[in-house]
């Protein structure tokens, strides 16, 4: 059976009216794929700007370490072995575990025993250096001697170890002793000269003779004539002094001084490394300019220098010790030799005298004796710049007036040492 066509006149079709009101539009939902991204992004941004800033931190940690070689090296791979573990876990998208590790390795790097003993080190080396240089600016200590002290204190660090094998610090490994002033060959040579009591020794020999006549007439002795009254005198004197100081009594000394005070003998010892150094860089000198040019003027003016200092470094081809060098410094630079005398002297002297008689209150005949040299009892004369004895009564007769000059005469040679005339 068909089923029969149904008409749609048949229908009545009213159709709803529409009625339009307010819209407002609504923020989708983002997905959860969404959120997760821009969450990761956030984490890789903030783990970058901290490992930026560790970067920072560490750059600043580098630079107050020691710059040598060894030292950056340790540094670098210690902290690039941490960083690249910290990168891998960016690389993976594990952003919580990479922030984490980065704060941990800024607190583990700050606590780690070897680089907190490294830090410590290079201070104590850079405080070595900065006093070497106020000693220097001071006027404490040479240019050979500032040289000297930064050549051979080069910085050398050590690890400290507990007892189980662990680094817990570090510190130098190396002499931090500053030096001490540089010794003054010149000055020290004087001190030990003053110390020195001189070697002397001497010999003097003086004789005087007085003739007077006393008689009423003139006497002749020998070819000399005595007029009446008449009184003269006659001396003389003679005397050679020896004094010195050897170049041995001053080299004894000099090995005394440095007793004498605390830094004596490292001066010494100080000054000789000081001159060991300076040969040695004029050695490397001459070679750089003999590979140069061997017949240049410089290779030849280092090479005369070299043959000078062989001088005091060398003896039979063996190098010096310090004693020796202090020895050799002090008279191959002509101290000792230029304070070192031998001193002699020699004098002679003649005086001849004459005198008239005098009448003395009781109407006796007197005279006075004269001398250059003074004489128990007698006075000086300003006038006649002479020693006059007392006055004294003439006797009458030759033998008599004799023996009055003879007694004089041994009281003046008495006075030198000598013997008087007759």
């Amino acid at each position: 059976m068909i089923q029969p066509r149904i008409s749609l006149k048949e229908y009545s079709i009213n159709p709803t009216q529409m009625t339009f009101g307010q819209f407002t539009p609504q923020v989708k939902d983002m997905s959860i794929a969404q959120r997760s991204y821009i969450e990761l992004n956030n984490r890789r941004k903030e783990a970058n700007e901290k490992l930026g800033a560790l970067d920072e931190s560490l750059g600043k940690i580098r630079d107050n370490l020691h710059q040598d070689p060894e030292t950056l090296a340790w540094f670098d791979d210690y902290i690039n072995e941490q960083k690249a573990k910290i990168q891998t876990y960016v690389d993976n998208n594990d952003f919580s575990t990479a922030i984490n590790k980065t704060v941990r390795l800024a607190g583990s790097v700050v606590n780690d025993g070897n680089l907190t003993g490294r830090l410590y080190a290079n201070e104590k080396y850079s405080k070595y250096i900065k006093d070497l240089d106020d000693m220097l600016k001071a006027n404490k200590i040479d240019q050979s001697i500032y040289d000297w002290a930064k050549d051979t204190h080069q910085y050398k660090y050590k690890e400290l170890t507990d007892d189980d094998g662990n680094v817990v610090g570090g510190d130098l490994d190396m002499d931090t002793s500053l030096p001490v002033p540089g010794i003054n060959f010149a000055a020290n040579a004087m001190a030990a000269f003053k110390m020195i009591t001189p070697k002397k020794s001497g010999s003097s020999t003086s004789r005087a003779t007085e003739v007077s006549n006393l008689s009423d007439k003139d006497i002749t002795r020998g070819k000399t004539t005595y007029k009446k009254g008449e009184s003269v005198s006659s001396s003389y004197s003679s005397g050679s002094t020896t004094e010195k100081v050897t170049v041995k009594d001053i080299l004894d000394r000099m090995d005394e001084l440095p007793s004498d005070t605390g830094i004596g003998y490292r001066q010494i010892e100080q000054a000789f490394e000081v001159a060991k150094h300076d040969f040695k860089k004029l050695v490397n000198q001459y070679n750089e300019a003999s590979a140069k040019d061997p017949n240049s003027s410089d290779t030849r003016d280092l090479a005369q220098m070299i043959e000078k200092r062989k001088k005091i470094f060398y003896d039979n081809d063996a190098f010096i010790d310090y004693n020796t060098f202090y020895a050799r410094k002090v008279t191959d630079e002509l101290y000792a030799k230029g304070l070192a005398y031998d001193w002699r002297t020699s004098e002679t002297k003649v005086t001849n005298g004459y005198g008239i008689k005098t009448e003395n209150n009781a109407g006796g005949a007197v005279t006075r004796f004269t001398s250059d040299y003074p004489v128990e009892g007698y006075t000086f004369d300003v006038a006649t710049g002479k020693y006059v004895s007392p006055p004294v009564v003439m006797a009458t007769g030759y033998d008599n007036t004799n023996e009055e000059v003879t007694r004089s005469a041994n009281s003046i040679a008495a006075a030198h040492g000598g013997k008087g005339g007759k």
